[in-house]
């Protein structure tokens, strides 16, 4: 697989975090999260996301 596709594959499993996060976040905090770990959780996710574009963007 090449450095492009890797990064792709990538995108797409922070997508689909991303995803999950939006679907589930009130589940993940009545499992015990706080609301503020939850926006962390996804604040890291979405700072992955840029820096995978910026890379494939290069």
């Amino acid at each position: 697989m090449s450095n492009h596709e890797e990064l792709k594959a990538h995108i797409e499993h922070v997508k689909r975090i991303l995803r999950f996060y939006t679907l589930y976040g009130g589940e993940v905090v009545r499992d015990g999260f706080s609301r503020r770990e939850l926006e962390k959780l996804i604040d890291i996710q979405l700072d992955k996301l840029i820096e995978l574009l910026r890379q494939l963007k290069d």
